[in-house]
C-alpha cells in the first residue's frame, strides 16, 4: 500500500500549487471514491498540523486544521493507526487553544488507558479533564 505524504495534503487544503494542487485534487477524488486506499503514518498527521498552523507558512486557524483534516482523514481510503487518538486530538487542539498539537495527542493516547498518565515537565495538562499529569 502507497504511502502518502505530507506535501499532498498540504497541496490539497491549500490549493497553492498551479500545478502540484491539481494533481493533489485527482488524488483524493480518487480516495474519496474508494478508487484508491492510501497508509499515512500518525508522524505526517502532525507534520500537517504543525505545517498549516505555522504563523511563518500559512497560518491556518485550529478549525480549518481540525475541519479539512479532520474530514480526509475520515475518507474510507485513508488508512491511520490510532486514528480515533488523532481525531480526539484534533478536538482537543480547538477546544483548548493554548494546546499543543502533539500535547493533545499525548493526552489523547493517555486516555485510552485507565490511569490516562502522562508524564511531564509541562504545566498545560494540569487543566485537562480525565487525564493525570505526573512529573518524573
Amino acid at each position: 500500500m502507497a504511502i502518502l505524504d505530507t506535501n499532498v495534503f498540504i497541496r490539497f487544503l491549500t490549493q497553492d500549487s498551479p500545478e502540484l494542487s491539481p494533481r493533489a485534487t485527482a488524488l483524493f477524488g480518487e480516495i474519496e471514491t474508494d478508487r484508491r486506499t492510501v497508509h499515512v503514518p500518525e508522524a505526517v498527521v502532525a507534520e500537517i498540523v504543525f505545517v498549516l498552523s505555522s504563523a511563518n507558512l500559512y497560518d491556518c486557524s485550529r478549525d480549518f486544521i481540525r475541519d479539512q483534516l479532520g474530514h480526509l482523514m475520515r475518507l474510507p481510503g485513508i488508512e491511520i493507526p490510532n486514528k480515533t487518538a488523532l481525531l480526539d486530538a484534533l478536538d482537543m487542539y480547538v477546544d483548548f487553544p493554548r494546546l499543543a498539537f502533539l500535547d493533545a495527542l499525548c493526552i489523547a493516547h493517555a486516555k485510552r488507558f485507565d490511569d490516562a498518565t502522562v508524564i511531564t515537565f509541562d504545566r498545560g495538562y494540569r487543566n485537562i479533564e480525565g487525564v493525570t499529569p505526573v512529573a518524573p
